[in-house]
């Protein structure tokens, strides 16, 4: 799976929460996920939207798509933009489904699981997962981080211990 996300504790953190279930491999920006898709398929991709430079997540998804081996990849966009008109805009840019900043394990966990299910972007109402939903469906098997690491706060950096 590539994770392409601009901010370094952000990107650590996916990379954190996700590595127990996946071979995670991440790049910072547009050029560097290029690059690294240049010579290997991904079977997945988790995209920041606001990429903090000229080029966006949506950008480098269409790039992507243009070459044939990810015109199918899930793409599951990571993005603190939420609003319904952005929830159409990141569906009609191509992107299997999205969750929004911030997010728990649960909340990214769910994400791909939908991503990976279907390679089409879903019909089914808004698929931002809620954090009742997320925590309801949570698997039991989960690893101890799952339950450990339950919300990040992006903008403030700092990490929400959520008391269930």
């Amino acid at each position: 799976m590539l994770v392409v996300e601009d901010n370094p504790s952000t990107r650590l953190l996916l990379t954190y929460m996700l590595k127990n279930e996946y071979e995670v491999e991440t790049a910072c920006g547009f050029d560097e996920a290029l690059r690294k898709t240049a010579n290997r398929l991904f079977d997945a991709l988790i995209l920041d939207i606001n990429l903090g430079e000229d080029r966006t997540g949506i950008d480098l998804l269409h790039a992507l798509r243009k070459q044939p081996r990810y015109e199918e990849v899930p793409a599951v966009a990571c993005t603190a933009f939420t609003a319904a008109t952005h929830r159409m805009q990141i569906r009609a840019a191509g992107f299997t489904t999205f969750v929004g900043k911030p997010f728990t394990a649960e909340h990214i966990l769910e994400a791909i699981a939908r991503a990976t299910r279907t390679t089409q972007p879903s019909a089914q109402g808004d698929p931002v997962a809620s954090s009742d939903a997320a925590s309801q469906s949570a698997a039991p098997d989960r690893p101890a981080l799952y339950s450990t690491v339950k919300e990040y706060d992006v903008k403030g950096g700092f990490f929400k211990q959520r008391i269930a």
